[in-house]
């Protein structure tokens, strides 16, 4: 079941609209430093492609050098925007085994499927509320 808070719906837009346009104004950016058009092309993908690498789905921090570790994935606008919306659309919506309502379940045992969920891409211990603050300074850094 997902969470039908009253706010859920306006966090969701907040969180797309910041990243699309912390997107443009890097898009800006790399467009602006680059004179020719095909290589703008270019390294705006290169761009994209490391977003994506670095948020936590293709490279986990546990496989990257040591020195990268501490701050790479949170350089990473995609991980801070899946991040947002995963805690804001399931929000700790957790139930037993038996109901058939909940995407996440917590097991007999006492496992707590929601949370090995945010454990294994490294999301554990945030709010929503601290990742839009994330993006906010990550706005505010690329624009300055």
């Amino acid at each position: 079941q997902l969470n039908t808070a009253s706010g859920t719906y306006g966090v969701f837009i907040l969180s797309y609209v910041l990243f699309t346009i912390c997107s443009t104004i890097i898009a800006e950016l790399v467009t602006y430093a680059n004179d020719d058009r095909d290589n703008s092309y270019l390294v705006l993908s290169a761009v994209a492609g490391l977003q994506f690498a670095f948020s936590g789905l293709l490279l986990k921090a546990g496989s990257m050098p040591v020195w990268m570790r501490p701050f790479m994935p949170s350089l990473s606008l995609v991980r801070w925007n899946m991040q947002i919306s995963i805690l804001n659309i399931y929000g700790g919506q957790v139930g037993s085994i038996t109901s058939e309502n909940n995407a996440f379940k917590i097991l007999p045992s006492g496992y707590n499927t929601f949370d090995a969920y945010l454990t294994f891409f490294g999301w554990g211990g945030k709010t929503k509320w601290f990742c839009l603050q994330r993006v906010g300074i990550y706005i505010a850094v690329v624009w300055a």
